[in-house]
């Protein structure tokens, strides 16, 4: 074949591009919580038609009772996987599949916002804590950028 193994290599970076990360992560990112979010919520109702049945006077759940049934804050490793994953592709193919930026462009601006409806909506506020940098973060996203 004139082009190699180049054609397949496009192909497949597309369906990566589009495929995995832009549809099923995204999909993830709004499923996977939203059924926690619907479980924890019928197991709540089961534990409160218990104790409602003992007492008569229902009152209406306050704020901070609503946040801490809320997902616990996990980190952002999972964030930072998924940004160094791209970056990754990006720079180490953006010559056999020069649409990469492009997708990862697409794939970002959707991923802001679901990311911030998460962690508005969904999470609960993460304990701050004080860092200097990214830590090893840096480090691979360095090696990476002089590797490509």
């Amino acid at each position: 074949a004139p082009g190699g193994c180049l054609i397949e290599l496009c192909i497949q970076l597309g369906i990566i591009m589009l495929g995995k990360q832009l549809i099923q992560n995204n999909l993830f990112e709004i499923g996977v919580p939203r059924m926690k979010k619907l479980f924890r919520k019928l197991k709540d109702e089961r534990a409160e038609t218990k104790v409602s049945s003992h007492s008569d006077a229902a009152q209406e759940p306050q704020q901070w009772d609503l946040d801490y049934n809320l997902e616990p804050f996990t980190g952002l490793t999972p964030e930072y996987m998924e940004m160094i994953v791209q970056f990754g592709f990006v720079t180490l193919f953006v010559a056999s599949f020069p649409l990469a930026p492009l997708f990862a462009l697409l794939n970002n601006v959707i991923e802001i916002r679901l990311d911030a409806k998460k962690f508005v909506a969904e999470l609960r506020r993460p304990n701050a804590e004080r860092a200097k940098d990214i830590g090893i973060w840096y480090n691979i996203l360095s090696g990476m950028g002089k590797f490509s």
